[in-house]
């Protein structure tokens, strides 16, 4: 049996191996396709999620897993093509989750249950007093603010 260390060997022999014998375009393209095929997977399961037929969700998890596995199987590929280590960047996303979730607030207008509320956009927005977003660039006096947090779904701004 293989210790973990040596499949980890093992893996990377074998990532090394396909980009070798397909090539590094082909295997990008192949990582595009990969993630298409999960977001295909992931909408289907949007589309069932509701369904009382168990058989079917069961069959649309298991292709998300299939393709989960397979997008994970091309992004090491990609990490290896490009010679990237992506822990570090990966950590400070994790952070900036972790602190976005710290002081995530419910929309006034839209509710605490909305999954989309306190989104962060970066860019200037013309606001009115009451916060709301304007449609059109701003009159002299208006306030611009930048990275401000709104509700994506009724445009309200955040306090």
């Amino acid at each position: 049996m293989n210790t973990s260390n040596e499949e980890r060997i093992d893996d990377i022999d074998i990532i090394k191996q396909a980009i070798e014998t397909y090539g590094i375009d082909a295997q990008v393209l192949m990582a595009i396709e990969e993630m298409s095929e999960l977001t295909k997977a992931l909408c289907k399961e949007r589309r069932t999620r509701n369904s009382d037929d168990l058989a079917v969700r069961s069959k649309v998890i298991d292709n998300i897993a299939e393709e989960v596995a397979d997008v994970q199987i091309m992004l090491n590929q990609i990490r290896y093509i490009f010679g990237i280590n992506t822990e570090t960047v990966e950590h400070k996303k994790i952070e900036r989750l972790a602190d976005r979730l710290a002081s995530h607030e419910p929309c006034p207008i839209c509710g605490p249950f909305n999954e989309y509320c306190s989104e962060e956009f970066d860019a200037y927005v013309p606001v009115s007093s009451e916060g709301d977003i304007m449609e059109r660039e701003a009159a002299p006096g208006e306030e611009w603010v930048y990275h401000a947090k709104y509700c994506p779904n009724c445009g309200r701004k955040l306090s």
